[in-house]
Order: C-alpha cells, then structure tokens, then sequence
C-alpha cells in the first residue's frame, strides 16, 4: 500500500486496486474496489490492456493529482461520490470535465496519444516531457505528496 497527500484529502493506494480517500474536511471516507468485469472496458480503452487492477489503483490516483495541479484541494468527482452531493466550491460540470481530461492523460501516458485538450496542462514552464515525468513518478509512488497546484487552468 502507498498512501498519497493531497491538500484535501489522504489517500492509501493498494496493489489490489483498491482505494480509500480520507477527505480532511469533512472526515469523509471513500473506499473504492476495483470492479473487475465493469472496468475491463475502460482499461483496454485507456491502455491498460487486460490489467484491470493497475488501471483501477492509477484512475482515482490520476483524478486526484490532476485536480491538485489545476489548483483544486482535491478531486471533485471523488468528493462528490463521497459525499453524496456536487462539491459546492467547484462547478457543477467539473466532475464531466475531470474524468475527460483523465481519460486523455490516461490514453497520453499509456499510449502516446496526445490530444489538444492535454495542452492546457502545459504552463508555468513545464513541457510535455516534465508533465509525463512527473505524473509517472507519482502513479509509481516515487512522489507522495502533492500539495501545490503547478499547473495553471486554462483561461
């Protein structure tokens, strides 16, 4: 297990694909099992081939840090699914927005397919290659803590 820090929340990663959230605020806990037969599809799609585990372990993991570097506390589709109900200090739509541009960084990371949505990822002096390096380092659990957004929004 390899347990990850978000400004909002914790997270512990397992082998198994397992994920539990520990939302700070709220004191909050998402546990999240793979779904083996329902994730078989969406793990071939984004580059995962028959590996449903490693897709489920990195998905919740990528929803996270993707929201932290856009300046988020933590995943809005997460803490929604926690909570119940839509993150009030995020649009309603974001969560739509959040498993997309997942979905393209999973399909860039896995496959090397880049799309333009991802460009927007792409500031503060970072480039393709430091984006990749990093969010690699974090899926490997070479980097744990990720508390400051060093990714800026799109304008």
């Amino acid at each position: 297990m390899t347990t990850y820090f978000f400004p909002g929340c914790r997270m512990n990663v397992h082998d198994s694909g397992e994920t539990t959230a520990y939302f700070s605020s709220s004191g909050r806990i998402l546990e999240r099992l793979p779904r083996p037969v329902e994730d078989r599809t969406v793990a071939r799609f984004l580059g995962y081939g028959a590996d449903t585990r490693r897709f489920r372990r990195e998905h919740d993991l990528l929803l996270h840090t993707l929201a932290v570097l856009q300046g988020y506390d933590c995943s809005s589709t997460l803490w929604s699914l926690a909570h119940d109900e839509a993150n009030p200090l995020v649009s309603p739509y974001r969560s739509d927005e959040e498993e997309e541009m997942c979905a393209r960084v999973h399909r860039w990371l896995n496959l090397d397919l880049w799309s333009e949505e991802i460009e927007e990822l792409l500031s503060r002096g970072m480039n393709k290659s430091e984006v990749r390096d990093f969010l690699r380092a974090v899926l490997e659990g070479e980097i744990t803590h990720i508390e400051m957004p060093i990714i800026a929004l799109a304008a």
